[in-house]
């Protein structure tokens, strides 16, 4: 009877202790598994992570220009749209294109598409210049790589001359009129002046910059667009009723040259035509034709 008193006291105190250390014991192993649910689940999020950020960065093709040569490594293209930053590096691409000691010919053929007089005349000088020309300009770079002597001039489609003018330093071809040659360069001489001109007056965040492949070619295309307030004639049509004039110029992006300029035209009526297009080319030779010589020498005296 006495033994029987004393084992249910100790059966309780074994079933404190138990419970005592049961009780210890499960928040290390809630702990530990918690623990162990932290080491297991960031693998999978970890892996979205990294694929993520892979998705977001552009692949080495997109932003290298693969080259054909295999022994040169493929080179960074920069395709900018701010017009300050095209201006900078369109006359950086001329100019290493073609600034070297010889001659250079640039030639800017324009054609009108509107029904217009054959020849219309320029209020400043008086000058009258056919609907559609051809512009030739001959170069001459000396060794400081200067331009020293600058000779224009502008036919008709048909040959019929309607402006020469000679400025020359060259002892070959003298004449007085040598000022225009100070300033002159390449860029200017291939028309960024109207890029100059655009950004001068506060107009290059209202241009369009866009890059395309024509032809094998990479071109970068540059839009700006006149509104009027009220219609107006254009080059000579009078009854036009033109409410918007835009001006798309090409230029090769490898190069820097001019390829051409669009002239696009919004009537009254919302109908837009193609109003006017000039084509570019330029050329280098050592030395000029003699036919070319002969008429800078009449020019000159």
């Amino acid at each position: 009877m006495l033994s029987r008193k004393i084992s249910i006291p100790l059966i309780i105190i074994v079933a404190t202790v138990v419970v005592l250390v049961v009780s210890i014991n499960q928040p290390f192993q809630r702990a530990e598994a918690i623990e162990e649910q932290e080491l297991a689940v960031p693998q999978q999020p970890t892996q979205e992570l990294q694929q993520a950020v892979q998705e977001e960065q552009p692949s080495i093709a997109d932003t290298v220009a693969p080259t054909s040569d295999p022994d040169l490594p493929s080179v960074r293209i920069e395709e900018p749209t701010d017009l300050v930053r095209v201006n900078e590096i369109l006359k950086e691409k001329i100019n290493a294109s073609l600034l070297q000691p010889g001659w250079v010919q640039v030639t800017k053929e324009y054609t009108s598409f509107i029904e217009s007089e054959a020849t219309t005349t320029v209020p400043e000088n008086g000058q009258v210049i056919p609907r559609d020309y051809i512009l030739e300009q001959w170069l001459l770079v000396a060794e400081d790589l200067t331009i020293t002597v600058q000779y224009i001039r502008g036919t008709s489609l048909t040959g019929e001359e309607y402006t020469s003018t000679l400025y020359s330093k060259d002892p070959r071809w003298p004449t007085t009129e040598t000022t225009a040659l100070d300033t002159l360069d390449l860029p200017s001489v291939l028309e960024t002046r109207a890029l100059d001109d655009i950004i001068a007056m506060g107009f290059a965040g209202e241009t369009k910059i866009e890059y395309r492949d024509e032809e094998g070619a990479r071109l970068m295309t540059i839009t700006t667009i006149t509104q009027f307030p009220r219609p107006i004639g254009f080059n000579g049509w009078e009854d036009a009723r033109v409410m918007e004039y835009a001006q798309t110029y090409f230029y090769d992006w490898e190069t820097g040259l001019p390829h051409r300029m669009e002239e696009l035209i919004t009537r009254e009526d919302g109908t837009q035509m193609l109003a006017g297009m000039s084509f570019y080319s330029t050329s280098q030779a050592i030395e000029i034709p003699t036919d070319v010589m002969l008429r800078m020498k009449v020019t000159g005296d």
